[in-house]
C-alpha cells in the first residue's frame, strides 16, 4: 500500500495511507491544497491529486429510493456506526498529526514510527493565526559601494570549542555558519553532522533545520522525508514558532527556510519573505543572504533587484560567502548596481577561497574563456579541479584541459589547488594518451551570399570604438560613460559650477526643497487612485515613475547640502543617476537615449581630428570628431565649452540675479509646503480634491494661448 507524507504550515507528517488521508479531510484537519508526496517520489503535488474532498452529505430522505421504505432501527443503528467510524477515525488522524501522548505500538508499524493513544478531549484546534504587524523599515545603506569593506571576522575558535565540548546551541549556530560559509567554510556536510549531534540533544530548533536539511537533500544529497517527520513530532515545531513569537532571528530565519519555495515544492513564498525579513532586520546574516535574493527575483515579494542588492552587500560585508559570490556575479553582470568588472572578479575570487563551488566554477571559466580576466589555462585548470566534486558543469572542461595542457602544467595545476584547500581530493584523471590521434583541423563557415557580414572588430581607444561605448552604456541606462567621456578638466568645470550652484540655497533652505520633493512623492504613492484622476492626461503614464525619481533625489546625497563642496559626481551617477535613468528607460518618450542596434564604422583619422560613420536602422550619417585631452569629442562642443561655462560663471557671479531667481523660487517653496500640508490635513475628499487641484495650478502652469496669426510681435 503507498504511503504519503504531508507539509502543511511548514511540519512535515506521515506515513499516512490514503485512507487515513481522506479521513484528515474529512474532519477538516488537512485540505485538498496541502502539499503531498508519494513514497518513492520526488515532486510535491496537491493532496487533491490522490484523493478528493468527500461530497456534500445528503439529507436522510433522498437517499432512500421512493419505492424503498426504510428500517428506522437497523439503518439508523448502521448509520450511527459509519459516522462512529468517520469521527474516530478523523480524531486518530488529527492526534497523529498535531501532537499528542505517544507511546509504541504492540504491533509497531514497518515505518517505524510511533502511534497516539487517544483520550477525551484529544481532538487538536487548529491554531488561530496572528495578526501580522507591518514589517520595520530597515536600515540599510543607500547604495552599494563600488568597492565592498568587509568587516573584522570575529573569532569563532570559542564557538568551535563549546560545539565540541556538546553545547547544542553552539552546535547549531555553527551548522548554521557552514551551511552559508560565514566565518566557515562553506560545508554542508559538516552543517549535517553539527544539526544531527544538536537535534539529538533536543534543541527544538535544530530538529526543525535539519528536518529542512532532510526534506531538501542538503548537506547528503537525498531526501529523507521520514526522517523530516519524525525530527518535528513532540511540538518541535510549534515550540519554535513560539520562539520566533517572542522575537528570536534564528528560529525566524528556520521557518523561512522551511516555507521557502524549492524543487518539487512550492512553498508559502510570502510567509517566507516575512520571516526572513523579520530576521534580517535583527542582523541575522543568513535572513539578510535570503531576503536580498528573494527581493533580486521577486518572490514572495515585489521584485526590486537594486534593493535587494543592498541585502545582500550587507550579508557580504559581513564575511558571508554565498552573499560575496552572488554580490560579484550582479556586480560582473550590472544587475541592480553599476557593472564593475574589477569588482566582480575580487569578489567571486573571494568567495571561491572559501569553499562556494559555483564560485570556483565561474572564476575557472573566467581564466578559460579570458572573460574579464587574462586567459590563463593553468588556472582555469586550478578552479575547475576546486570544483570538479560539486559542480558537473566543471567536469567536462576540466577533462579538456587535462588533455590539451602540458602534464607538468597539470601537476602545477594539482599542487595550487591542494595548497588552497586543504580538504581537496584529486579526482584521479588520466594523463592524456601519446597514441591517441591527433584532432581534425577546424573547416572554416562557408560564406553565405546575402547574409550581412558581422561589423568589423573596433581598436580600443579608437573613435569609433569610444563613442560605440558611450552609446551602448547610455541605452543601457548608464550616465557614467558621460562622465567618462569628458577630459580632465571638463569634469573639474563641472564640479566648480556644482559647487557654484550649492551656494545660492542656504543649507535650511536646500533642506526644505528636499522635504517638499519627499512629502511629494510619498503623496504620489499613498493617494494615487485620488490624485491620478487629476492630474493632465498626458502626464498619468508616468505618475509612479515621477513618484520614484522624487522619493529617490529625496533619499540620495544631492539631498546633503554638504555634497556640493566636495560633489562625488561618479558615485552619484552611478548609484543615483543610474537609479534614475533605469526608472525613466521604462518610458521611451522620457529617456531619450534608447538608441539599439547602432554601428560605428571609421572614416578617417588624422591627428587630433577624425570621422566616424553611425549606421541606424536603414540611414547613415558621418560625424566629424576632435581629440582633446586623449578623448574624442563633437568639435562643436569643444568650441563653445569655455565660453559656456565661463558665462555660467559669470552669472552666477552677479549678485543680483541669483537673489532675484533665489526670492521666486523660495516664494514658490513656501506656497509648495503650505499646499502639502492643507492637502494633507483635508477632513473630506471633496475639500481634499479642491486643494490638490490648487496645489497642482502651482506645479504645472497653463500654457500661454496661442497667438493669432497676423497679430503683430511686440518683441520682434
Amino acid at each position: 500500500m503507498a504511503a504519503y507524507y504531508i507539509q502543511k504550515d511548514g511540519g512535515h507528517f506521515g506515513p499516512l495511507s490514503r485512507d487515513e488521508l481522506q479521513q484528515y479531510i474529512a474532519a477538516n484537519v488537512l485540505t485538498v491544497e496541502d502539499w503531498a508526496l508519494e513514497e518513492g517520489q520526488t515532486a510535491w503535488v496537491p493532496l487533491g491529486t490522490y484523493v478528493q474532498p468527500l461530497p456534500e452529505p445528503l439529507a436522510v430522505a433522498d437517499r432512500i429510493p421512493a419505492n424503498q421504505t426504510a428500517e428506522p432501527s437497523r439503518r439508523g443503528m448502521a448509520l450511527a456506526g459509519v459516522i462512529l467510524l468517520l469521527v474516530s477515525g478523523a480524531a486518530f488522524g488529527a492526534w497523529q498529526i498535531w501532537g499528542g501522548k505517544s507511546i509504541p505500538s504492540n504491533s509497531p508499524s514497518k515505518h517505524g514510527i510511533q502511534v497516539s493513544i487517544l483520550q477525551p478531549g484529544d481532538m487538536p484546534k487548529v491554531p488561530p493565526t496572528s495578526e501580522l504587524k507591518p514589517l520595520p523599515t530597515n536600515n540599510l545603506p543607500s547604495a552599494v559601494p563600488g568597492e565592498l569593506i568587509f568587516i573584522s571576522q570575529e573569532n569563532i575558535f570559542p564557538l568551535q570549542a563549546r560545539a565540541k565540548a556538546g553545547d547544542a546551541v553552539a552546535m547549531l549556530e555553527l551548522a548554521r555558519r557552514h551551511e552559508t560559509g560565514w566565518g566557515a567554510r562553506w560545508d554542508p556536510a559538516a552543517a549535517f553532522k553539527l544539526l544531527e549531534r544538536a537535534a539529538a540533544k533536543d534543541e527544538p530548533r535544530a530538529r526543525v533545520l535539519l528536518a529542512v536539511y532532510c526534506m531538501s537533500g542538503f548537506g547528503t544529497g537525498r531526501m529523507d522525508v521520514k526522517r523530516a517527520a519524525r525530527l518535528e513530532q513532540s511540538g518541535m515545531l510549534e515550540r519554535v514558532r513560539k520562539m520566533a513569537d517572542a522575537g528570536d532571528a534564528v528560529a525566524l530565519a528556520i521557518l523561512g527556510l522551511s516555507n521557502k519555495p524549492r524543487r518539487g515544492f512550492a512553498g508559502n513564498p510570502e510567509l517566507a519573505y516575512r520571516q526572513f525579513r523579520l530576521a534580517a532586520d535583527s542582523h541575522d546574516v543568513q535572513a539578510q543572504h535570503w531576503v536580498g535574493l528573494m527581493e533580486s527575483t521577486g518572490v514572495g515579494t515585489k521584485r526590486d533587484v537594486a534593493h535587494g542588492a543592498r541585502w545582500i552587500a550587507a550579508a557580504a560585508g559581513r564575511g558571508q560567502a554565498l552573499s560575496i559570490s552572488l554580490l560579484g556575479r550582479m556586480h560582473l553582470l550590472g544587475q541592480g548596481l553599476p557593472e564593475n568588472s574589477g569588482e566582480g572578479v575580487r569578489l567571486i575570487r573571494r568567495a571561491a577561497g572559501l569553499g562556494v563551488p559555483l564560485a570556483r566554477y565561474r572564476l575557472g571559466f573566467m581564466y578559460l574563456k579570458g572573460s574579464h580576466l587574462e586567459p590563463d589555462p593553468r588556472q582555469a585548470c586550478v578552479w575547475f579541479l576546486l570544483a570538479y566534486e560539486k559542480m558537473s558543469m566543471a567536469r567536462p572542461h576540466l577533462k579538456k584541459l587535462r588533455d590539451e595542457i602540458d602534464p607538468a602544467e597539470y601537476d602545477r595545476a594539482l599542487a595550487e589547488a591542494i595548497r588552497i584547500d586543504d580538504t581537496f581530493t584529486d579526482p584521479g584523471l588520466p594523463p592524456p594518451d601519446p597514441n591517441r590521434p591527433p584532432n581534425p583541423p577546424a573547416i572554416g563557415k562557408p560564406v553565405q551570399p546575402g547574409v550581412a557580414e558581422l561589423p568589423p572588430v573596433l581598436a580600443e581607444g579608437s573613435p569609433a570604438a569610444e563613442l560605440q561605448q558611450i552609446f551602448q552604456g547610455l541605452s543601457q541606462g548608464k550616465p557614467i560613460v558621460l562622465w567618462n567621456a569628458l577630459p580632465e578638466r571638463y569634469q573639474a568645470d563641472v564640479k566648480m559650477l556644482l559647487g557654484t550652484v550649492g551656494q545660492q540655497l542656504s543649507a535650511e533652505d536646500h533642506r526644505r526643497l528636499i522635504g517638499v520633493l519627499g512629502k511629494m512623492a510619498k503623496l504620489m504613492r499613498e493617494k494615487k487612485t485620488e490624485l491620478i484622476s487629476l492630474a493632465p492626461e498626458e502626464l498619468r503614464p508616468y505618475w509612479d515613475t515621477a513618484a520614484v525619481i522624487l522619493g529617490t533625489v529625496a533619499k540620495s546625497e544631492l539631498a546633503d547640502p554638504k555634497w556640493f563642496e566636495e560633489p562625488d559626481v561618479p558615485k552619484m551617477l552611478n548609484g543615483t543617476g543610474a537609479g534614475l535613468c533605469a526608472e525613466l528607460l521604462k518610458h521611451k518618450k522620457l529617456y531619450l537615449w534608447q538608441w539599439k542596434g547602432l554601428r560605428f564604422v571609421p572614416v578617417s583619422e588624422s591627428g587630433n581630428e577624425a570621422v566616424v560613420e553611425m549606421f541606424a536602422d536603414k540611414t547613415s550619417e558621418k560625424l566629424a570628431l576632435r581629440r582633446l585631452d586623449g578623448k574624442w569629442l563633437p568639435p562643436s562642443l569643444v568650441a563653445q565649452w569655455d565660453k559656456s561655462v565661463a558665462a555660467v560663471k559669470k552669472t552666477l557671479g552677479k549678485p543680483e540675479v541669483p537673489n532675484e531667481a533665489r526670492d521666486a523660487f523660495l516664494r514658490t517653496l513656501g506656497v509648495l509646503e503650505q499646499g502639502l500640508e492643507q492637502v494633507n490635513a483635508s477632513e473630506n475628499d471633496e475639500q481634499f480634491k479642491a486643494r490638490v487641484k490648487g496645489l497642482l495650478k502651482v506645479l504645472l502652469p497653463p500654457s500661454p494661448a496661442p497667438v493669432p496669426e497676423g497679430t503683430p510681435s511686440s518683441n520682434p
